[in-house]
C-alpha cells in the first residue's frame, strides 16, 4: 500500500516523518546574473532542470556523492562544467556555482571569477548577454 508520507513501511503510523529522498536534493549555490550581481541559493534539481533546461541525467554528473570523470558537457541552452572541484552550470542568464563548504564554513571558492564571467570578453564575443 502507498502511503501519504512517503516512508516505505516501518510501523511508522500517521505521524512518521517522510525519509529523506536519495539524490541531489537541495543544494547551495552561488548564482551569477547577467549584469553580474551574485546571490547564494539553496535549491532543488528541478528548479534547476527549470532554469537551465537540462535533463536530470546532466546534473548527476555535479552529483558530490556520485563519481564521475572531469567533462564539460555542452548542451543547446547550458554548459554543465565537472572539474575536479569546479562544479558549475553556465547559461546565457546566469552561471550556477556548486558551493562547496570546509567545516570552519568558509567557501572553498571566493565566487570573485563567477561574478566577473559575464564582463568577460567571451560572453561579449558570443552575444548571448546582450539584449
Amino acid at each position: 500500500m502507498d502511503r501519504e508520507d512517503g516512508g516505505g513501511g516501518g510501523g511508522g503510523g500517521p505521524t512518521a516523518t517522510p525519509r529523506p529522498r536519495k539524490g541531489m536534493g537541495l543544494r547551495t549555490w552561488l548564482v551569477v546574473s547577467e549584469s553580474g550581481q551574485s546571490r547564494v541559493e539553496e535549491v532543488g534539481k528541478h528548479v534547476i532542470m527549470r532554469r537551465t533546461g537540462l535533463p536530470a541525467r546532466d546534473l548527476r554528473v555535479l552529483d558530490p556523492l556520485l563519481s564521475y570523470p572531469s567533462s564539460i558537457l555542452g548542451r543547446e541552452l547550458a554548459v554543465v562544467i565537472n572539474l575536479e572541484h569546479v562544479k558549475a552550470i553556465v547559461t546565457a542568464k546566469e552561471v550556477f556555482d556548486a558551493l562547496s563548504y570546509q567545516p570552519s564554513g568558509c567557501s572553498v571558492r571566493s565566487g570573485f571569477a563567477a561574478s566577473h564571467f559575464f564582463s568577460s570578453s567571451f560572453v561579449h564575443t558570443t552575444g548571448r548577454a546582450e539584449r
